[in-house]
């Protein structure tokens, strides 16, 4: 998995977190 991917499902369940 590239970085890119990593940062893209990072931002989509950045808000679950919270």
């Amino acid at each position: 998995m590239s970085w890119l991917e990593y940062f893209q499902r990072f931002g989509q369940e950045l808000p679950r977190f919270t």
